[in-house]
């Protein structure tokens, strides 16, 4: 498995058509950091009182 995959072993599977006996990720990661970013700044303009920062 080269370097570029290591961290996503299915990409290198499904493009080498393989098999691995590797769990599938339990979470995506782009939807979990699109909500928490999004959970904070919520966060954030309750702490101000819903103003924006000077």
């Amino acid at each position: 498995m080269p370097d570029s995959d290591i961290h996503q072993p299915q990409r290198w599977v499904e493009k080498n058509q393989k098999k691995l006996d590797y769990p599938a990720p339990i979470v995506e990661h782009k939807q979990a950091r699109k909500k928490t970013l999004d959970a904070f700044e919520r966060a954030k303009n309750a702490a101000l009182g819903g103003m924006e920062p000077l």
